[in-house]
């Protein structure tokens, strides 16, 4: 039995018949020269790189004298932002925005006044409080209330001597029913 890698090729060639028909001298000069170019190519090429990197580095590096001033610089892109934080603003009241302090994108610190509502009706609705005030407060509303006070506590006495006086006759008449009977 006989393997498939056992078996010997008919017909291989030691090396191709163009090559053989030269001489020996030629074709080990042929070989040389072939491993000089390959080699001067190899060197050319890193020193193209080399040289490419050296001016790279070298063109970007710029000099200058010193001299005092403002040092301005700029820069530009694109892309999404994404704030930090977010805040919900909102007023305790409702009404019309008289005037906005600041705009989109502003930044703000902590008890800064943004915006002013219309805030007359607040204000009328204080001064109408402040007069009521006043009025209560006077020494003729003062003197009018303890005079009202002073009117209810004798209402209260005159009803409680009439429910007294109510109370003794019916059982002054209950007495007398009794001792009838």
């Amino acid at each position: 039995m006989s393997s498939i890698f056992s078996r010997k090729p008919k017909h291989v060639p030691s090396r191709p018949s163009w090559f053989s028909r030269w001489p020996k001298w030629v074709r080990w000069t042929a070989l040389v020269g072939l491993l000089l170019v390959l080699s001067a190519g190899s060197f050319a090429v890193v020193k193209a790189r080399q040289s490419s990197s050296t001016a790279s580095t070298q063109s970007t590096l710029q000099t200058a004298t010193v001299r005092q001033g403002n040092l301005i610089l700029e820069a530009s892109g694109t892309g999404y932002l994404v704030a930090a934080s977010e805040s919900a603003v909102s007023f305790d009241v409702s009404g019309k925005i008289t005037s906005l302090d600041v705009k989109l994108g502003d930044t703000v610190e902590k008890g800064q006044l943004l915006a002013q509502l219309d805030d007359r009706s607040a204000q009328t609705a204080l001064a109408d409080a402040k007069q009521t005030l006043l009025e209560l407060t006077s020494p003729e509303a003062i003197a009018n209330a303890e005079l009202a006070v002073t009117t209810a506590q004798a209402n209260v006495i005159n009803a409680q001597y009439a429910l007294n006086n109510q109370q003794y006759w019916k059982n002054d008449s209950l007495i007398e029913n009794h001792y009838a009977t």
